[in-house]
């Protein structure tokens, strides 16, 4: 079986293009720095990068740390950081709700980005973070607030699709996510709510919301691309959803009106280990 989040992580997040793949990582790039100041690592400092992925976090952290353990549910994404890692580093198959075979009380700081909006037992996340770390450590993470996303209507993807409804209706009925799902059901609160039950002292939420305008590239460029490791790819539902007539229709409505709209929001959150 095709493992989802390597084949999301190495081609499908940027669909194999290598400007989308700079593109993403200038991205993310800001994201992992902000994310690292806040853990405060030290250089004694045993660091737990959650949900390592691709290695954004824990590979950053190698000049930083004593140690930095790389944990992920995906043997191949832990094998790629072994690979980027150059023999420094060790590598633990698991990962939350529970982080089974990290030992309680055995790091100085957790890095996490991306990784509960995909947990569907937060707390119980929080807790297993809360249980690793040692008294006095540090919790530093990313999330996307994806409910602040959600489209209005006449919108599709950001693209204003009131000239092409009833298109864009049967795409949105085979794309549509669960709005009670672990990418949606939640928010910042729930996050800083969730800290402050497993135990976390001197928490730290910045909230960050963006609304506007913007042209991207043509796209026909993002037909490959899927949004995340639990989605198909635009293409894909583009595939599912229409006819082959239809779907060259929809596309060259979305090229000739290139203007996005985006509603986006994250939450960086910092707190310690009493």
């Amino acid at each position: 079986m095709t493992d989802p989040w390597a084949e999301w992580l190495l081609h499908r997040r940027d669909g194999d293009d290598p400007d989308r793949r700079r593109e993403v990582l200038a991205f993310l790039a800001p994201i992992r720095d902000r994310v690292l100041a806040a853990a405060a690592i030290g250089p004694a400092d045993t660091v737990l990068d959650v949900g390592c992925g691709d290695g954004l976090l824990g590979l950053a952290a190698l000049d930083r740390a004593a140690e930095v353990v790389f944990s992920d549910v995906s043997p191949a994404l832990l094998e790629h950081c072994r690979a980027a890692a150059g023999g420094r580093g060790r590598f633990v198959h698991t990962g939350l709700p529970d982080l089974a075979g990290i030992d309680d009380a055995a790091v100085d700081a957790a890095v996490l980005r991306s990784v509960l909006m995909y947990v569907p037992d937060k707390p119980a996340g929080f807790r297993a973070l809360h249980r690793v770390l040692r008294p006095g450590g540090r919790l530093s993470l990313f999330e996307p607030v994806n409910r602040f996303s959600r489209e209005p209507a006449g919108r599709l993807w950001g693209y204003d699709v009131s000239a092409v409804p009833e298109l864009a209706l049967r795409v949105t009925r085979v794309a549509r996510p669960d709005p009670g799902g672990p990418i949606l059901g939640f928010d910042e609160r729930d996050l800083l709510a969730a800290a402050e039950a497993a135990g976390f002292v001197e928490l730290r939420l910045t909230y960050e919301a963006s609304v506007g305008d913007s042209v991207g590239p043509p796209f026909r460029t993002m037909l490959d691309i899927a949004p995340n490791p639990t989605s198909p790819t635009y293409g894909e539902v583009l595939d599912r959803a229409l006819t082959p007539a239809e779907r060259d229709r929809l596309i060259a409505h979305f090229d000739a009106h290139p203007t996005r709209h985006h509603r986006s929001a994250v939450a960086y959150l910092s707190a310690r280990r009493r």
